[in-house]
């Protein structure tokens, strides 16, 4: 090709057929590794009552990895290829739970923004983000924001009811003023842990749903149920984010 000549249209990545199965079998099977190892080594620090920070922060490192071809990074088509499968399996997209918005009449297959909707350019896509709405794209993260926001309600009811059955107080430990100062040190409930469990999604997803709100601020129309229900879902977030973010201090000192 002679030097100057700009190419406009899209060229598409190619990989051998032959090799392109191989890739999405090692893709797969390195993400179905990594979650049983995590879900294996989570399991036995709660057992051992063991520090899950590690955990978290592996968790956090391979969300963005993961995350930058996003920068607009071009790759090659095998890691590319590599890159969605493995993904789809973190991201557990077996599971279909996009479904559910179809089951609860949030959007249908014949919704006309169902039916357009693309992802926002290749690069998302390439990730398996086919899709602008940032309830089609989160939608696992919004399933397990609701499933522990359940839990964090269960488990303040539980410890209140306790609490009245028992007639007793918060039960303060002595502090250790050789160790931590002047540091009031209290037993932990279920409702420490459920709602620490909360907060570690909130910080493990806000990646993706920071980028994702950010694009889904173009398809604020209302013109469909789809389109409704993603920018109320928005608005959701960045009002949960932003007290979460407000009173994160107020959280680490009284909880």
């Amino acid at each position: 090709m002679p030097n100057g000549i700009t190419i406009r249209r899209e060229v598409a990545r190619q990989v051998d057929p032959e090799e392109a199965v191989w890739i999405k079998f090692y893709a797969r099977l390195a993400g179905y590794v990594i979650l049983v190892v995590g879900v294996l080594v989570y399991s036995a620090a709660k057992l051992l009552k063991a520090d899950t920070y590690p955990i978290w922060s592996v968790i956090n490192t391979i969300v963005l990895v993961t995350h930058f071809p996003l920068l607009y990074l071009q790759l090659p088509g095998n890691i590319s290829l590599f890159m969605k499968e493995f993904l789809s399996v973190l991201r557990l997209q077996d599971l279909q739970i996009e479904r559910l918005l179809l089951w609860w009449g949030v959007t249908d297959e014949f919704d006309p923004a169902f039916i357009a909707d693309r992802g926002h350019n290749i690069y998302f896509e390439q990730l398996g983000y086919n899709s602008r709405y940032v309830i089609r794209n989160c939608a696992l993260i919004l399933c397990l924001l609701a499933v522990w926001a359940v839990f964090c309600v269960t488990a303040f009811v539980f410890e209140r009811i306790r609490s009245w059955r028992t007639r007793g107080r918060r039960i303060m430990e002595k502090p250790t003023f050789q160790i931590n100062g002047r540091v009031k040190m209290y037993r932990s409930n279920l409702f420490h842990v459920a709602v620490q469990g909360f907060t570690r999604i909130l910080q493990v997803a806000f990646l993706q749903v920071f980028i994702f709100v950010l694009v889904n601020f173009g398809e604020f129309s209302e013109e469909s149920k789809l389109s409704k229900a993603s920018k109320w879902t928005s608005i959701a977030l960045i009002v949960v984010y932003a007290l979460f973010f407000l009173f994160l201090v107020v959280y680490r000192l009284f909880l």
